[in-house]
């Protein structure tokens, strides 16, 4: 059951209108306290998991921008290297 001045909240009081010890959830069962915090605790521990997993991700992608950038700045200064020695041989 929704708070229906707020679609897709869980309400926050049961049938009888007692808001302090049960908590009523999307789905219409009402649960303890104890439930709904260890339900939180839950969320919020699956919640670090995958930001962690995120940001592993995002800085082994940056790791591989910057060893492809160095591989690209290294080709170019031997490339560089190589015209000049090319050059001072040709003059």
């Amino acid at each position: 059951m929704s708070d229906p001045t707020r679609p897709g909240v869980p309400a926050t009081q049961t049938a009888s209108g007692s808001s302090a010890s049960m908590i009523q959830v999307e789905n219409g069962a009402d649960t303890g306290l104890g439930e709904a915090l260890s339900a939180v605790t839950r969320d919020i521990s699956t919640l670090m998991q995958q930001e962690v997993a995120l940001a592993k991700a995002e800085v082994r992608q940056s790791a591989s921008r910057a060893g492809r950038s160095a591989g690209m700045f290294a080709g170019a200064a031997v490339a560089a290297f190589l015209f000049v020695l090319f050059l001072s041989i040709a003059l």
